[in-house]
């Protein structure tokens, strides 16, 4: 078995939609890689292109056996809201065992724009 880090580094999102009616979203980011999770701050006032430019790291374990769903990484937009719950706003995942970088394509249609070190 082998250990490292994986370095996310998260940009920024484009052509994000507001759920809500009267206002500009104030996105945020969860990332979830295993049973690790990290969150970007709020891109407050930032509207439909947000950024974050944050880099996120998470401790990972390699075993050649290991299930397909351990080396999942996850992103979900956020919305924050203040009164009530906050709304997801896209989303996407990746297998981070079969390839070590997401390509443009991955995520094209859900809004975010990923970039690996």
């Amino acid at each position: 078995m082998s250990s490292g880090t994986l370095e996310v580094m998260l940009i920024g999102g484009q052509k994000i939609k507001s759920r809500d009616s009267f206002s500009k979203p104030d996105a945020y980011c969860i990332i979830n890689y295993g049973n690790q999770s990290r969150w970007s701050n709020v891109a407050r006032n930032q509207g439909s292109t947000p950024t974050w430019n944050t880099t996120f790291k998470f401790d990972v374990e390699y075993c050649p056996t290991d299930a397909d769903d351990k080396h999942k990484i996850t992103f979900r937009v956020m919305d924050e809201d203040l009164i009530t719950a906050d709304d997801e706003l896209g989303g996407f995942e990746s297998n981070q065992r079969k390839k070590n970088y997401i390509r443009w394509d991955d995520v094209r249609t859900n809004s975010l724009v990923p970039r690996y070190i």
